[in-house]
């Protein structure tokens, strides 16, 4: 995506434009897959890891990148789909982690999901699928 891309998304949110969100949206929109947080600190040394950790937060909140996965490890994010607002993200995606190289994918789902909740409250939810990528797979023929 091209910087001018980004530099709308941001308006679209209303936020404001900073040398350091163009950064941190530039390295998720050039990531194959969801970029993972060490990923992110390692590319923006420049940037200490509470501006960071700042920065990554507006754009959660601002609905322009989600977390892709959060686990015990490593967390991801991913660029949010111009669908996303603020106070709804919209993904109707799954996430695939490879197995072999651990890159995670955002894939789309051919129909929406339907849960019967009753009486639960869901505040978050995703599915996480895991096997071989393309490119893995493609590797071992």
């Amino acid at each position: 995506m091209r910087e001018e891309d980004l530099k709308q998304r941001l308006r679209a949110r209303d936020l404001r434009i900073t040398p350091n969100r163009l950064q941190l949206l530039t390295a998720v929109d050039g990531f194959v897959g969801a970029i993972p947080h060490t990923k992110l600190q390692a590319d923006l040394a420049s940037m200490d890891r509470v501006t960071l950790y700042r920065t990554i937060n507006s754009l959660l909140e601002g609905g322009l990148i989600h977390r892709a996965s959060a686990n015990e490890q490593e967390t991801y994010y991913a660029l949010c789909e111009d669908s996303c607002q603020a106070d709804a993200h919209q993904h109707q995606h799954i996430h695939f982690k490879c197995d072999t190289c651990e890159k995670i994918y955002c894939l789309p789902m051919r129909q929406d999901l339907h849960l019967n909740t009753g009486a639960f409250k869901v505040r978050t939810f995703e599915i996480l699928a895991s096997g071989q990528c393309e490119a893995c797979a493609s590797l071992e023929k």
